[in-house]
């Protein structure tokens, strides 16, 4: 076996292995609860805006405004129908 001898590449032996996570895994766990938190108070924030300037919370909105949109394309859909049928 033939080692290459580099500054930038190190070639590991048979009894070397490359532990890229080195077992830490309580660092990506602690990101995880830190981003769900902030994504939680982030939420929060903004439903609390969106009550004070419509009155509803967000997913009210959301399901208004589907709603909304369904009706538009259903009814699009009967003028169509109606056109063809004529």
């Amino acid at each position: 076996m033939e080692f290459i001898k580099n500054k930038t590449f190190n070639e590991l032996t048979e009894f070397e292995s490359e532990n890229i996570n080195g077992g830490a895994i309580v660092v990506p766990v602690l990101v995880a609860i830190g981003v769900g938190v902030a994504s939680y108070f982030a939420y929060e924030f903004a439903n609390e805006g969106v009550k004070r300037s419509t009155g509803k919370s967000i997913p009210q909105n959301a399901s208004y405004y589907a709603g909304k949109a369904m009706s538009t394309v259903g009814n699009g859909l009967q003028t169509v129908g109606d056109y063809l049928s004529k």
